[in-house]
């Protein structure tokens, strides 16, 4: 073997696990992803047939973050625990989400969100949205496919039937990370 074949040898090794980290990424992801769909379908459908229904809010979120904590423990892997050079838990994931957190709450105070209930959902439903294309950017392809789907589902629902937006929120957000979730278990 020459140089040349030994260097193609070795980007084909390299192809092949950067492809096999993506697909067990999107396995692992998938999981809790539907569950968020559930929480975000459940969630958006009581607010809107239900007086008061943006409460199971507090109970979804809660539950959501729970499974998104303890579900990498209870498999083979643990996705979001998992070790950098050997220096204790990765915390990159959790200090991203309190980063867009603090983002989004700036966002609403310094444009004057009327903080209307369907406002703040749509705000952070586009912000779950963007964290997904960029998720795709930077992890793989499928999680950004899902992030645009979960924005048009949005932008429909905002702009063209914003008397039943929470419906659009609920089948169409929800039902775009159900399958979206279903989908990457099978990568």
């Amino acid at each position: 073997m020459d140089r040349e074949e030994a260097a193609g040898a070795l980007r084909d090794v390299d192809l092949g696990r950067r492809r096999s980290t993506a697909l067990r990424g999107y396995a692992d992801a998938g999981s809790t992803i539907i569950v968020w769909g559930l929480v975000w379908l459940i969630c958006n459908l009581a607010t809107y047939f239900v007086a008061g229904g943006y409460r199971s809010w507090m109970i979804g979120i809660p539950l959501g973050i729970i499974w998104s904590i303890a579900h990498p423990y209870l498999g083979k892997r643990a996705y979001l625990g998992k070790r950098v050079r050997g220096d204790g838990a990765d915390w990159r994931i959790p200090l991203s989400v309190l980063a867009a957190f603090v983002f989004l709450v700036l966002v609403m105070r310094v444009t004057g969100a009327d903080g209307s209930h369907a406002q703040e959902n749509v705000l952070i439903s586009l912000l779950v949205a963007v964290a997904y294309v960029l998720g795709g950017i930077w992890a793989g392809l499928r999680f950004a496919l899902l992030g645009i789907a979960l924005t048009l589902a949005i932008c429909i629902g905002w702009f063209a039937y914003p008397e039943t937006l929470l419906l659009w929120l609920g089948i169409g957000g929800g039902g775009a990370l159900i399958l979206g979730g279903i989908w990457l278990r099978r990568a």
